[in-house]
């Protein structure tokens, strides 16, 4: 096995040039993304979260948001919510997490609308951030993906997945882990 780091923009696009056999990075099962590539079961749960500076007190719903300044990783479920809103002053896409939450860090945006997961992950590590526990995002289902054709690849990892669920592992690896 080999792991390929990239952005998460040309997760897709690689898997359907065959760079790659499988996109498994915080991929979120959506009607679009089905249209192209087919998902495993879901493996795990997580909505979005809003990120701000520890001492930011004025973002504490989703209408504090408008007029601001608010940074997003490209092509993920958080620029498609973030789009859709009306009023945001300006919409930062960046190709990695670290990049938004610098950025937010030195006050050149005034949020982060990031996935559940990676945004608890950041803030653990940094006392300067913290995540805005007033606002709720619906959660969303993330899976594997893989080519349309590739049916036996998707159940071998449909099998693997619901084995892991079965003996154990899969709970040791989401309480180590996240």
């Amino acid at each position: 096995m080999q792991f390929v780091p990239m952005q998460f923009a040309d997760l897709i696009p690689s898997l359907l040039r065959d760079d790659i056999d499988i996109i498994i990075a915080a991929m979120a099962i959506t009607e679009d993304r089905k249209k192209v590539v087919n998902f495993s079961d879901r493996y795990l749960t997580a909505g979005q979260s809003i990120a701000v500076t520890k001492e930011n007190t004025n973002i504490t719903t989703t209408n504090d948001l408008i007029g601001k300044t608010v940074g997003v990783i490209k092509d993920t479920v958080s620029d498609r919510i973030l789009s859709k809103m009306e009023g945001i002053r300006q919409v930062k896409r960046f190709e990695i997490a670290g990049s938004a939450f610098i950025s937010l860090k030195v006050e050149s945006i005034d949020a982060v609308l990031i996935d559940k997961l990676t945004g608890i992950n950041y803030i653990r590590y940094d006392n300067d951030l913290k995540i805005v526990d007033t606002i709720e995002y619906p959660e969303i289902g993330y899976g594997i993906a893989v080519i349309k054709e590739d049916n036996i690849l998707l159940d071998k990892i449909n099998s693997g997945l619901k084995t892991i669920k079965a003996n154990g592992t899969y709970q040791k690896i989401v309480d180590k882990y996240l």
